[in-house]
């Protein structure tokens, strides 16, 4: 939704094009920043958790973008929504591989990143849309709440996929070693 309301926070958060571009940079920013880290939570607090509380969390970040009365603001709500999607992507890919059999693995991730692609391209139309006939704000708020309801739907969905084992099997990441390798270089 964001970018195809840029005209809007030009004219009434008075937005520059930097501002503008920070949009992006921030949430881009603290997605990839947080998303190792968010690998490692899916893994010790379970996927489904981490999934719902990521919604949660975006929820609270659209919610808030609408009552953003300053570009400083909607900038740190859109740092929260790059955290909250960090969360998402690493915990919902990981729930993914658990629940469906190896051979169809593939073929669920890139459902998975069709529907998150189709939501991107849908928000950023529809969203638009929406918020010039009726307001940016609106859009937001309206966001969030559905973002609230869904995160119950979810929940109770996915409360039976929570984590098996014991935290203690968590075995803790070298985070250099995994720097090292090849393949993640590579990738």
């Amino acid at each position: 939704v964001i970018f195809s309301i840029f005209p809007l926070l030009q004219s009434d958060l008075h937005a520059s094009s930097v501002q503008l571009g920070l949009t992006g940079t921030l949430f881009l920013l603290t997605y990839g920043a947080m998303s190792p880290f968010a690998g490692v939570a899916a893994d010790k607090f379970g996927q489904g958790r981490i999934i719902v509380a990521s919604l949660i969390i975006w929820s609270v970040a659209s919610f808030m973008a609408g009552h953003a009365h300053s570009m400083q603001t909607m900038l740190w709500t859109r740092a929260a929504m790059g955290l909250s999607e960090a969360f998402y992507i690493p915990a919902a890919l990981g729930l993914l591989v658990k629940v469906h059999e190896e051979r169809f693995r593939s073929l669920a991730t890139g459902i998975h990143q069709t529907g998150c692609y189709a939501g991107i391209i849908a928000g950023g139309t529809i969203g638009g849309m929406a918020a010039h006939s009726y307001s940016w704000q609106s859009i937001f708020m309206v966001l969030g709440l559905i973002g609230v309801v869904y995160s119950v739907i979810l929940y109770t969905v996915l409360r039976g996929h929570r984590a098996k084992g014991s935290a203690a099997a968590i075995q803790r990441v070298d985070f250099r070693r995994l720097m090292r390798s090849v393949s993640l270089r590579l990738y």
